[in-house]
């Protein structure tokens, strides 16, 4: 079963600037600013919620303390890193999209994660002793009423265009071809006069992939330039074979030797603008490896 969801490393490759060593970047976003006076005493507050059960009990060097998200160090960091932030290690099922939806406590993964202990998802904090009755009815009251900020605001649900991460090239054997090149910033080899098919990846924070709109990839001889770009629509597959956005063209409209640049576009039903990948200010080794040579 080829779902080949692999996106190559280079892609992961995170520049980073000189910092102040053990800087948290949640720190620097900021809740909203109202005027209100910071709750730093009840317990039922993300600040209490910090102090008393956060930071002791899961804050520590190995686990949500700087190493891995949820980041629980500061209360900026403990906010920012569970309201609406997606969840990584899901059930079976995917069952969860947030860590912490606000009034919503059903269906925030972090309760999930402080109440179910089973042989896939171990019961959180996994080093200490579970959270008390008492402590668990104080995380629920916090998302009953919001989960509002230390301003003691209750954050809008984001809604943002889709992420395209990467995709994969099969010729028509089925076989994978993107990674047939010298290295992740250079062309991939392209069998000429043959049909072939991108499987592209895709993610959105409220829409279901197969919902989505517009998809289709644009393919042009120039990287920065797709004004008379040869367009394909991409559908939607799911299965047996392959799940995704897929879309399929015969290479015979390029030239042997002709190095190609391509972009995907898709949007959401909630934006009219349409999300793009790469991009113009894309670095050189991004759009390099969104591209072929023709065999």
């Amino acid at each position: 079963m080829k779902q080949a969801y692999i996106i190559p490393i280079a892609f992961l490759i995170v520049f980073a600037a000189c910092k102040k060593e053990n800087e948290n970047p949640f720190d620097s976003v900021s809740s909203s600013q109202v005027g209100n006076t910071i709750d730093t005493t009840s317990r039922y507050s993300i600040t209490g919620l910090h102090k008393n059960i956060f930071l002791p009990k899961c804050a520590m060097s190995a686990c949500h303390g700087g190493t891995f998200e949820p980041d629980f160090r500061t209360v900026s960091s403990t906010y920012n890193t569970l309201v609406y932030a997606p969840v990584v290690k899901n059930t079976l099922g995917n069952s969860f999209t947030y860590r912490v939806i606000p009034f919503d406590r059903q269906n925030s993964w972090l309760i999930h994660r402080l109440t179910v202990d089973d042989s896939l998802i171990l019961r959180m904090p996994i080093y200490t002793t579970p959270l008390s009755n008492e402590e668990m009815s104080e995380v629920y009251t916090w998302i009953d009423k919001g989960a509002k900020d230390v301003n003691g605001q209750t954050p809008l649900k984001p809604n943002e265009n889709p992420k395209i991460h990467g995709y994969n090239c099969f010729d028509s054997n089925g076989k994978r071809i993107d990674s047939i090149r010298l290295n992740n910033s250079s062309p991939f080899a392209m069998p000429k006069n043959q049909n072939v098919s991108f499987l592209v990846f895709i993610t959105d924070d409220l829409t279901p992939k197969q919902n989505l709109l517009d998809g289709h990839m644009l393919f042009s001889s120039d990287p920065n330039n797709f004004n008379n770009a040869v367009r394909v629509n991409s559908s939607y597959v799911s299965g047996p074979t392959y799940w995704g956005w897929m879309l399929n063209f015969n290479t015979n409209q390029f030239q042997s030797g002709q190095t190609i640049y391509f972009r995907y576009y898709t949007r959401d039903p909630d934006h009219t603008q349409l999300s793009e990948y790469p991009v113009s200010n894309s670095y050189s080794y991004t759009k390099n490896y969104f591209s072929f040579t023709i065999q």
